[in-house]
């Protein structure tokens, strides 16, 4: 539902959330998705990392608590990122 007073659905701030993370439990394993795109956090998350570039946190080791944060700060700052050049393209920044 757009913002009050306004006709365009771009204008709405809800419109600008994106997924920032998937999660998937398996029978192994708690899958992560999708795959890390800053080199430093690749380096730091390989020994996690799945055929497709996704991690993979075995149910039989302890959650990197730290190592997600990181992650998930990394794709805030992406997605952030995003809506600043969508902004720019649209006139809007």
């Amino acid at each position: 539902m757009p913002a009050e007073g306004s006709d365009d659905l771009e204008e709405d701030p809800w419109a600008q959330r994106v997924n920032l993370v998937y999660v998937g439990a398996f029978a192994h394993h708690i899958g992560f998705f999708p795959p890390v795109k800053d080199a430093k956090l690749r380096r730091e998350a390989a020994a996690y990392a799945g055929p497709k570039g996704n991690l993979k946190f075995p149910l039989d080791e302890p959650i990197p608590y730290g190592l997600i944060a990181k992650i998930v700060k990394a794709r805030v700052k992406e997605a952030g990122s995003k809506a600043g050049e969508k902004g720019k393209a649209k006139g809007r920044a």
